[in-house]
């Protein structure tokens, strides 16, 4: 019986040695993967720096055209009322009496004959 328990205890302590000598090539395992994981992260943040100021400058641009947009209608806007404005459409001699209206509209068209000679 003593010599059963003695190599139970042997037993058990080469499963500790065991166990000890794998926690810490374990341990050394997740220093190196900790590291890398970190370098990793840095990597990554560096990369959403740089997306964020991309994002920036974009918006910068998309305000700085929105700006450009509306003033540039304004432009328009009042080249149009200026275009609309009204005319006068009366020719006034010097006396208040004689007065003048012409309206109709233009009709562009080609009117072209020929009488064998000639084409007109």
């Amino acid at each position: 019986m003593t010599r059963v328990r003695s190599l139970f205890i042997a037993l058990v302590g080469i499963l500790m040695g065991l166990q000890l000598s794998c926690a810490a090539e374990a341990t050394a395992a997740d220093a190196q993967t900790i590291e890398k994981l970190e370098i990793l992260i840095q990597a990554q943040q560096k990369q959403l720096e740089a997306l964020q100021q991309q994002v920036n400058q974009l918006q910068q641009t998309a305000n700085d055209a929105q700006a450009q947009a509306r003033e540039a209608r304004s432009v328009a806007q009042e080249a149009k009322a200026t275009v609309l404005a009204p005319v006068e459409r009366t020719v006034t001699s010097g006396q208040k009496r004689v007065q003048l209206a012409i309206s109709g509209q233009v009709n562009r068209a080609v009117n072209v004959a020929g009488d064998g000679k000639d084409t007109r």
